[in-house]
């Protein structure tokens, strides 16, 4: 399968269907012990997308939202490398780490198509770089529900993607596979778009660095009646006198 680009490096809001992320046999080496969203954006700035610090259970994706800013779905899984140090033992030389090449996603939609989109884009192999010490894990970035993905989406009621993720690399020239995780990210049409009115005021909420996921974000209408996301001041809007802004 081709490779897929990551996206660069707020509370998510309650999901629907629950997934079971952090279930993994006590023997694995490798460990997908938690996720988290994305960043808040304010807290992220403008120089890339991390993760935030409150692990969720679900996810949320406003097809409409991230559709009109042309973003997936990004998660960041915590993965635990449960092997010992061996440095102590081997003239200071550490050979436990383990280097994480690959992510092996596949989709499964319910209630949801995405007529268009190429096979590929629901059961592929994303390359990723992740370096993990001994004993020490890391949030690892994944694109659960591509970009190319997510453009070619349409919902309906109860819609929801199951997705199933499992990390593969190398350690000691050994190929090491962790669990596999597996997560629901609800889907809805505009149900993150919080509509505040005339382009009058800078946006109270930003939602998150990765758009269009797990937080409301503030938009608002400018003078030719396009929704504008997250709301800015936008001369010629038709504001109120007692409205902010022009």
């Amino acid at each position: 399968m081709k490779p897929r680009l990551l996206v660069s490096l707020a509370l998510a809001m309650a999901g629907i269907v629950v997934g079971d992320a952090c279930t993994a046999p006590n023997e694995q080496t490798l460990v997908i012990n938690g996720v988290f969203p994305p960043a808040s954006l304010s807290a992220g700035g403008t120089s890339g997308c991390g993760a935030g610090s409150t692990q969720i259970a679900s996810g949320l994706l406003d097809v409409t939202l991230a559709q009109s800013v042309s973003t997936g779905y990004l998660l960041f899984p915590s993965v635990l490398n449960k092997q010992i140090s061996n440095a102590s033992f081997n003239r200071g030389i550490e050979t436990n780490q383990i280097i994480i090449d690959t992510a092996r996603v596949d989709i499964t939609l319910n209630n949801a198509t995405a007529a268009g989109a190429p096979p590929n884009d629901l059961s592929f192999d994303e390359t990723i770089y992740a370096y993990i010490r001994p004993e020490e894990s890391a949030a690892v970035p994944v694109e659960l529900l591509p970009a190319d993905l997510v453009k070619h989406l349409t919902v309906s009621g109860n819609a929801y993607a199951q997705v199933s993720l499992q990390f593969i690399g190398q350690s000691n020239n050994n190929t090491i596979k962790s669990n596999t995780m597996k997560f629901t990210v609800n889907l809805c049409a505009g149900c993150l778009i919080h509509q505040v009115g005339a382009c009058c005021a800078a946006a109270m909420n930003l939602g998150l660095c990765n758009p269009g996921q797990d937080a409301p974000v503030d938009c608002c209408t400018n003078g030719s009646g396009a929704t504008v996301c997250p709301a800015a001041i936008v001369a010629g809007s038709p504001c109120a006198t007692t409205d902010a802004g022009p």
